[in-house]
């Protein structure tokens, strides 16, 4: 069965630096895929990658069988298919809540005032956020401020979530929420992809994870079992310290 993403050889550079180096992966639908790694790997960098807010410098992702790298692809309805839940949250300050999650219905589906209104508090009140939806970003807390934004992925209806350091503004009890909210959401069969270095997030997914190194993909596996590998030096850095 083709992959819903498939992301192979994969390569950036900044001014002639390489951030990611020969990535590849798979995503299949429904999967739940934990990306791990200390901060400055290229973990953030794939994930614009993916949606084409950063350009690849080589490689081939294809997204439901289609080469997204093609100067033809229409990136706007690429951002409807995959959306993305920055680590800042990245809502418009003067914006509502109720107006935040409307804003790309109106503008990219094109639904009316009524349709967008309704669909937008639906998503909201998933995520008991209906309440707020004249509240300002200003006026929310950290985690407020992530189910508003996750709301407003999810109300496009995309095929798959990227999330980027969902817990980096959450204290422990709040990142224990997300970690339910994550999973629940995958379990209602959302396919994702969490970018994270909070180990305890990771393990609190009971995902496998890709651990990535330098820009590359360096191995596989559940938090235990690379905590585990001590004759790898990179891996009990990271893992071995928990």
């Amino acid at each position: 069965m083709t992959s819903l993403l498939s992301i192979r050889d994969l390569t950036k550079q900044f001014d002639g630096t390489p951030v990611l180096e020969d990535v590849s992966l798979e995503l299949a639908h429904g999967e739940f895929k934990v990306i791990m790694g200390p901060s400055g790997c290229g973990k953030s960098t794939l994930l614009r990658c993916i949606n084409r807010l950063i350009e690849p410098t080589s490689g081939v992702i294809e997204f439901n069988g289609q080469d997204i790298m093609q100067a033809s692809t229409d990136v706007s309805w690429l951002r409807q298919q995959i959306g993305f839940v920055f680590q800042q949250f990245a809502l418009f300050r003067h914006l509502t809540v109720l107006e935040n999650v409307s804003l790309a219905l109106r503008k990219l589906r094109g639904f009316n005032r009524l349709e967008t209104s309704t669909r937008a508090l639906t998503e909201l009140s998933k995520f008991g956020m209906a309440e707020f939806a004249d509240k300002f970003p200003a006026e929310l807390s950290g985690g407020q401020k992530q189910r508003v934004a996750i709301a407003r992925a999810l109300a496009m209806d995309p095929q798959v979530l990227l999330m980027d350091e969902p817990t980096s503004a959450l204290d422990p009890v709040k990142s224990r929420e997300v970690a339910q909210l994550l999973s629940g959401l995958n379990q209602q069969g959302v396919t994702i992809i969490c970018v994270t270095h909070d180990l305890s997030l990771a393990e609190s997914l009971l995902q496998d994870v890709t651990f990535v190194h330098s820009g590359r993909i360096h191995a596989v596996g559940s938090v235990a079992s690379l905590a585990q590998r001590v004759e790898d030096p990179v891996l009990q850095h990271f893992f071995g310290h928990r």
